[in-house]
């Protein structure tokens, strides 16, 4: 979810002439690290312990592209699981009468 709201925010600010995004958190939150990695935008990662400062450039590359199609990809499998996988099957119209 984190990812997708990134993904519309970057839109947002390249519309408004937004060249990067700085964010800070604490250095030992790895998913956090791993959400801004996985964007597919460069960042340049700075620490000083406890926190750290990612900068996250918006200018697009393929990498990014590349990297948003896998993830809409993923999204566009995902929904299809529960009619492939359901968890409850209802049969209808299955008495002896009408």
């Amino acid at each position: 979810m984190a990812t997708l709201l990134l993904e519309q925010l970057v839109v947002l600010a390249k519309d408004n002439g937004t060249r990067a995004f700085e964010a800070l958190t604490l250095t030992r939150n790895h998913p956090m690290l791993r959400v801004f990695a996985d964007l597919g935008l460069r960042i340049d990662r700075a620490s000083d312990g406890e926190t750290s400062t990612v900068t996250i450039w918006l200018d697009e590359s393929e990498h990014y592209l590349d990297a948003q199609a896998r993830r809409e990809s993923a999204a566009d499998a995902a929904s299809l699981g529960p009619l492939f996988r359901p968890e409850v099957v209802a049969v209808i119209g299955a008495g002896r009468s009408r």
